[in-house]
């Protein structure tokens, strides 16, 4: 009748699929991250990620250049989808003993979305925003409807794949968009953050949904420590010394000779 509460046996069919589909994801995350790990895939990425932040970070300079955390975000973004490609591809300009040999390992970049594939697994690359440092709020990481095509079909195929699970608001109940079981995940995304004073880095793996939260499970794969660098003391990029005053190699310059009778009256 109106206005009596559901059946309890509704309440418990409502909380088993949310359950279902928490335990599909973690458990689809829990294999991904192990895979990465043990293959000594998370390994390249961490090393990938500290190059590019440490270097990105040394040369941000907001009162000289005018450089804004946006810029250092999309700039750190498009060095890490570069030179993945190059480390993965053995490209020269990349130190040879960097490149990226895992068998069944690739990586691509349609539409300038980095994406890898690993094990039946995609994985697409999102840096973290610089306000959120190495902490990262995976309830605030992105809105997949105002990101590229290629994540928000991602978070779209995962809510397909855990029986229509859409994440709600803090304080609200889960809504389902379809009545099937949860199946097996294989669209995850790689965030990684980095602190412009230490320039460390940390990243996480994570199982994009729809709804009001972009992630129903996530999992860090690594964290720098001091002692990860191999740097004795401060591994911060120097910052008092201002872009433009930092010493130049000058530049070796051998004028074309004359020839025979040019110039003269």
């Amino acid at each position: 009748m109106i206005g009596e509460p559901a059946p309890l046996d509704a309440h418990i069919c409502y909380r088993d699929r949310v359950a279902n589909a928490q335990i599909a994801a973690g458990a689809a995350l829990d294999v991904a991250a192990s895979t990465l790990e043990t293959s000594g895939v998370t390994s390249l990425l961490q090393a990938l990620t500290r190059d590019v932040w440490i270097s990105n970070v040394d040369r941000f300079e907001p009162d000289d250049l005018g450089d804004t955390p946006a810029s250092l975000g999309f700039q750190a973004y498009q060095n890490f989808t570069q030179r993945a490609l190059r480390r993965a591809s053995g490209d020269p300009r990349e130190v040879a003993e960097k490149h990226w040999a895992i068998e069944e390992f690739t990586v691509g970049a349609p539409k300038n979305v980095l994406t890898l594939s690993f094990n039946g697994n995609r994985i697409i690359v999102l840096k973290v925003p610089f306000a959120q440092g190495r902490q990262a709020d995976f309830s605030q990481l992105a809105a997949w409807e105002n990101q590229s095509d290629a994540r928000a079909r991602m978070a779209a195929r995962n809510t397909q794949v855990l029986g229509g699970y859409v994440a709600p608001a803090p304080g609200q109940d889960a809504l389902f968009s379809t009545h099937s079981k949860p199946g097996v995940v294989h669209d995850f995304i790689l965030a990684w953050a980095g602190e412009q004073r230490s320039g460390l880095t940390a990243g996480w793996l994570g199982v994009p949904v729809q709804g009001e939260n972009p992630f129903l499970v996530s999992r860090r794969l690594w964290w720098d420590e001091e002692k990860d660098h191999g740097i004795a003391g401060s591994t911060a990029p120097s910052s008092t010394t201002p872009f433009d005053e930092r010493p130049v190699t000058a530049p070796s310059i051998t004028l074309k000779p004359r020839p025979a009778g040019e110039g003269r009256a």
